[in-house]
């Protein structure tokens, strides 16, 4: 990485935190707080909200990490509508009660 230095603004021995970002994503992100991992495994899932308001379990695969939010690789599709409360309480076919 070259840096340009016009006015000698950058001295030796300042510092500086840099966040590089190497390549884009189109994969849909879903906020940490709906994702649950399955106990000994790594495996992480969710749970969306399906037809007729119920409850739908979907096994993820993560990608890249920005914030509180994650990159979803594989199991969700944008659009989806992913349980962030009280997800530890569902199976699959449970009635939710969708909030906004």
């Amino acid at each position: 990485m070259i840096l340009e230095n016009k006015g000698h603004a950058i001295r030796p021995g300042m510092f500086c935190k840099v966040r590089v970002v190497a390549g884009s994503s189109e994969a849909p992100g879903v906020d940490r707080d709906g994702l649950l991992r399955l106990p000994a495994t790594g495996v992480y899932y969710c749970f969306v909200v399906g037809k007729d308001n119920r409850a739908v379990k979907r096994i993820l695969k993560l990608g890249r990490i920005q914030g509180n939010v994650q990159e979803v690789l594989k199991g969700l599709i944008p659009g989806d509508r992913v349980v962030v409360r009280g997800q530890g309480l569902l199976k699959t076919g449970t009635p939710v009660a969708v909030q906004k």
